[in-house]
């Protein structure tokens, strides 16, 4: 079994907290009223001693208008949180034991691979007791060194050009010890592959969940409308990779 290394992946989010945004019209004293008649104009002949009149004020773009909605948009480096939430860790060990706890089984049938079923049912009893004696430990130490004493011999039989019939017995039936252990350590390694595959899913999805509730905590109380991931941000954006690393790693 190949060993692995536990990756965090993280899909980017897109969290949207807020409603959908409303244009609003601007209002105030010189709002025009619709269908209503506009007021005439002073003609200035008229009027003694008038002022030419002045040139009206620019009117300002729309984007000047105070009561123009704004859109606050954050992003978050998910690989920095990948790599500084302590949660990381915490799941990189877990991973870890478990990958061990794997690991071992497969050392402990290759430890018997030399051993027939009989033997090897009397090492399993062994090994599955709690608290073994000093008898029970020396049985299951006698095993195991039957075992590599068999490999041994085997591999010596196998560069005797010239063996007897007992020693050509003797090889063949160690090769098919040899060969039933290879298969089954096959099939076991496949199992336990598969196993490590699901502990990793399991830890991968609970992180990313703790990120997802840490990023929609921080957009609700900074007020923003979205956040998405830093690779998806090409201009502008606010970076909220701390506040959200700091609601991560809170105590």
């Amino acid at each position: 079994m190949t060993p692995r290394v536990f990756v965090l992946g993280i899909a980017a989010f897109a969290l949207i907290t807020g409603g959908g945004l409303k244009a609003q019209a601007a209002e105030g004293p010189n709002a025009q009223t619709p269908n209503a008649a506009p007021a005439p104009a002073p003609n200035p002949a008229n009027t003694p001693n008038a002022a030419p009149p002045a040139n009206p004020p620019a009117t300002p773009p729309a984007s000047a208008s105070p009561t123009a909605p704004a859109f606050a948009l954050g992003y978050v480096d998910l690989t920095r949180i990948g790599r500084e939430y302590e949660g990381t860790k915490v799941g990189q060990a877990e991973l870890d034991t478990f990958q061990q706890s794997l690991r071992k089984q497969l050392d402990d049938r290759e430890a018997v691979r030399f051993l027939d079923d009989r033997e090897r049912g009397e090492v399993e009893k062994l090994r599955a007791v709690a608290s073994p004696t000093d008898e029970q430990k020396k049985q299951l130490s006698d095993f195991l060194a039957t075992s590599r004493s068999r490999e041994a011999q085997l591999r010596a039989l196998q560069q005797n050009p010239n063996k007897s019939d007992t020693e050509k017995a003797d090889a063949d039936r160690l090769t098919r010890l040899s060969a039933k252990t290879d298969e089954e350590l096959d099939a076991l390694g496949e199992k336990l592959e598969e196993q490590l595959q699901v502990k990793g899913d399991e830890i991968s999805k609970r992180l990313t969940d703790s990120v997802s509730v840490a990023i929609e905590a921080v957009a609700k109380d900074k007020g923003y409308l979205a956040i998405v991931d830093k690779k998806a941000m090409l201009y502008g954006g606010i970076d909220v990779t701390e506040e959200v690393l700091r609601q991560l790693n809170k105590k």
